[in-house]
């Protein structure tokens, strides 16, 4: 079951959709993507199902956001931005949301996900990892010279 909902995500990142049932649904499978990125985390890491509800909410609604700008729909996303100006009076903007490099570092809200991961599993399951297999043999038993066939 989810940890977060299309309304907190969409306070967030803005989802495009003609009326709130269509961005409701443009964003949930995304949510269900990062409830199961989420759901293997927990279950792989130590220490992060111990991080508390509400912190594995913010984490998966980063995550759903992520997906979602990260998405060919979500590619011209606004991140929504909301700030105080006094008097209890707020306001509230969107601006693009910014892109760089691969995985989770990809979007803010990948950063932000990671950030609010006390155990540093979403990092590193962010990076990528090479493998370098020797598979011939070894060279005092090797006939063949440089340049040769």
């Amino acid at each position: 079951m989810a940890r977060t909902t299309p309304a907190l995500v969409q306070e967030i990142v803005e989802v495009h959709g003609a009326d709130q049932a269509a961005k409701d649904t443009n964003i949930t499978p995304f949510i269900a993507i990062a409830n199961a990125v989420l759901t293997n985390a927990v279950a792989q890491c130590t220490g992060l199902g111990n991080a508390g509800t509400a912190t594995l909410e913010l984490i998966e609604r980063n995550l759903a956001a992520h997906y979602y700008a990260a998405s060919p729909q979500g590619r011209t996303a606004r991140v929504i931005k909301t700030d105080a100006v006094g008097d209890g009076v707020s306001r509230t903007w969107s601006v693009p949301a910014p892109a760089a490099g691969h995985g989770f570092v990809s979007t803010t809200y990948g950063q932000a996900a990671m950030d609010l991961d006390p155990t540093g599993c979403l990092a590193r399951m962010g990076r990528r990892r090479a493998v370098v297999a020797w598979l011939g043999t070894p060279s005092s038993t090797n006939t063949h010279t440089a340049g040769a066939p």
